[in-house]
């Protein structure tokens, strides 16, 4: 079996054919798990740059903050409100946007390859991702009520409370279809792969 990185990498618009658990599997561990590294960097750098602005502030401050130090771990408290203190989640959000739509391109050809392989449409596929963009869309606009102070419209709040709920079971049920075993015989999508 040839390596199954390559192998995806050199089929990334490639949406006919079958791929076996061995070919797909590997390759979207690599893409979840860099997507994943990403995803932890980013968060990092932004609550690091807040945590450095806080740092400062205290220093420059020391009548209206207090520092406390124990076993290697630093607290600040500062007094009063300090809106400039909080992370600016549109970047990150721009950042997860774009790191949701690497995935889906990183992913597509494979997921329609590895269903054709279980004698499924690659359509399938498709259906996590009206959930996904409406997480997408409807969480930066409640991020964005709270962070400037605006109550937050609990109607919007639910929606996307059970917009996550049914992307979590069409994800699942997906997983499921891409975890079974290919059909051993040739399917209309073409003969199994070795």
């Amino acid at each position: 079996m040839p390596n199954p990185i390559t192998h995806n990498l050199s089929r990334l618009t490639d949406f006919k054919g079958r791929d076996t658990r061995g070919q797909f599997w590997p390759w979207a561990a690599c893409v979840v798990g860099g997507i994943i590294l990403i995803w932890f960097v980013a968060v990092g750098s932004v609550f690091g740059c807040m945590v450095s602005q806080m740092t400062a502030y205290a220093e420059a401050h020391p009548d209206q903050a207090t520092v406390t130090t124990a076993d290697g771990s630093t607290s600040i408290a500062i007094e009063g409100s300090h809106p400039e203190f909080i992370p600016d989640f549109g970047v990150l959000f721009w950042i997860l946007g774009g790191m949701v739509i690497a995935a889906v391109v990183l992913l597509a050809a494979a997921v329609a390859r590895r269903l054709h392989d279980r004698g499924r449409s690659a359509f399938w596929g498709l259906a996590p991702l009206p959930f996904l963009t409406f997480g997408l869309v409807a969480v930066p606009a409640v991020m964005n009520e709270i962070t400037t102070g605006v109550e937050p419209d609990m109607r919007l709040f639910l929606a996307i409370f059970l917009n996550n709920i049914c992307y979590l079971a069409v994800l699942l049920t997906l997983i499921i279809q891409l975890s079974g075993a290919g059909q051993p015989e040739p399917n209309r999508f073409g003969p199994p792969t070795a």
